[in-house]
C-alpha cells in the first residue's frame, strides 16, 4: 500500500471484523462543504457508531504528517462539566489581587 491508502486506527485493540468494518468506511471519500465562514465535513454514521461519536461529542483536531487526525475528548473533560461539579460546599468566597484600581477600573 502506498502512504496516500494507508489507515490508522485509535490506540485500541480491534478484532479483524472491526478493522474491515473501519478500513471500508474510512477509505471512502468525504466532500468538505462551506458552512457559513468555515469549512466542513460529515462523518459517515457508521463510522460515529463504531466509536461512539454522538451529537456534541468534543474532537481534538490536529496535522500530522499531512493528515488530519480527529480524536474524540474524553467525556467529564469539558468545561461545563467542570462548572456543574462546583456546590456550595466547594466554592470559595472572594479573593483579593492585593492591586488598587489602575485607569478606569471602577470598585
Amino acid at each position: 500500500m502506498n502512504e496516500q491508502n494507508t489507515c490508522t486506527f485509535p490506540k485500541q485493540r480491534y478484532d479483524i471484523k472491526t478493522i474491515s468494518f473501519l478500513r471500508h468506511f474510512m477509505m471512502g471519500t468525504i466532500h468538505i462543504n462551506q458552512w457559513g465562514s468555515a469549512l466542513g465535513l460529515r462523518l459517515p454514521k457508521a463510522i460515529c457508531q463504531q466509536l461512539n461519536i454522538q451529537k456534541d461529542t468534543l474532537l481534538s483536531i490536529r496535522e500530522e504528517n499531512n493528515r488530519i487526525i480527529l480524536e474524540p475528548i474524553p467525556s467529564g473533560k469539558t468545561l461545563q462539566s467542570m462548572l456543574d461539579r462546583i456546590t456550595p460546599e466547594n466554592i470559595h468566597g472572594e479573593i483579593s489581587t492585593g492591586g488598587s484600581a489602575l485607569g478606569n477600573e471602577s470598585w
